[in-house]
């Protein structure tokens, strides 16, 4: 279990993925550092946008990753395995999760948990990656009428540290699958746990507005969308999904 080796738990900070990158910056990192905090007050989540999470009632972590071999075009994959290890602890404890493209974790139509992944690369290689999770376990941001919590989904409080023990855990069977280069397992089991896979969705691009079927990813990443006969490919921040109940 090379994740989670060392562990250094904050009081308060403001960003867990913030003292990472500071931490990268001014000293040797061991892989596997894992940054942990009760109180993270200026979070950051995709398309710079916030992440706030109350006090002692979320799990926020980073986790510093320095793979030994990996290519620009495979950095994908920690995103995929990270997806993948929330789903698993969710399924732990009796949530069915899905992964809104490219790392948002829904249960039904309600945002639980969100990934910061931020990536360094020399040359063609990536030399680390921090991996920032906030997961809602006790409570859900009042700000945001489309997030949800374990707690407002089973009635019942968890424990923390038994809830990020198991992030742990899931994180490192998902990362052997990295080790071992079992790209193409991590490829199928994110896809089996995509939202709206197969399904027809509405979507905006530079183009406008639009219904198209979810077929997947592709080795880089990207979204694959259906339109009529034609498949369309999309990087992050590229198209924005819309709400069903739209027209």
């Amino acid at each position: 279990m090379n994740i989670g080796q060392k562990i250094i738990h904050l009081e308060s900070v403001d960003s867990t993925n913030n003292y990472a990158a500071n931490l990268l910056k001014s000293e040797v990192v061991s892989h596997g550092t894992v940054i942990l905090t009760d109180n993270q007050y200026n979070g950051r989540g995709q398309r710079d946008s916030e992440w706030q999470s109350e006090s002692f009632k979320s799990l926020t972590l980073s986790i510093i990753l320095k793979p030994a071999i990996m290519t620009a075009d495979q950095q994908v994959y920690i995103n995929l395995c990270t997806c993948l290890s929330l789903i698993d602890v969710l399924s732990k404890y009796k949530l069915e999760a899905l992964i809104k493209w490219p790392n948002d974790i829904f249960v039904g139509e309600r945002k639980i948990a969100g990934i910061l992944i931020e990536n360094n690369l020399k040359g063609n290689f990536l030399s680390s990656s921090i991996v920032g999770i906030g997961l809602n376990v006790n409570h859900a941001p009042t700000q945001f009428n489309c997030a949800t919590s374990m707690y407002e989904q089973t009635g019942g409080y968890f424990i923390l540290q038994e809830v990020f023990l198991a992030t742990l855990s899931a994180f490192n069977s998902y990362y052997d699958f990295i080790e071992n280069q079992k790209f193409e397992d991590l490829m199928n089991y994110f896809q089996e746990k995509m939202l709206g896979i197969g399904s027809a969705m509405w979507f905006e691009d530079n183009f406008g507005v639009f219904s198209g079927v979810v077929r997947g990813i592709d080795n880089q990443g990207r979204l694959k969308i259906q339109k009529d006969n034609e498949i369309r490919f999309y990087g992050n921040k590229e198209i924005k999904w819309l709400p069903k109940n739209i027209f």
